[in-house]
């Protein structure tokens, strides 16, 4: 569980744009979001991200094995 604020101070990009890229994540289920106070809290969907690391390292495979 990671604060925005936190992020922000990580990141080299501007609340708005943070903000942008979080709700796109948050729409495809690769993060989830809750609200403290004025700040937002976000955490990783474990099975989607694991379900998405296993989709492209599939996806790399079948390039390798393409390229071959």
């Amino acid at each position: 569980d990671v604060c925005a604020c936190r992020l922000l101070d990580e990141l080299d990009m501007t609340q708005p744009t943070l903000s942008h890229h979080m709700k796109l994540l948050r729409d495809c289920g690769v993060v989830k979001a809750r609200k403290e106070g004025r700040w937002m809290h976000y955490s990783l969907n474990r099975e989607v991200a694991g379900a998405l690391a296993t989709l492209l390292e599939e996806l790399g495979e079948r390039q390798q094995a393409f390229h071959r």
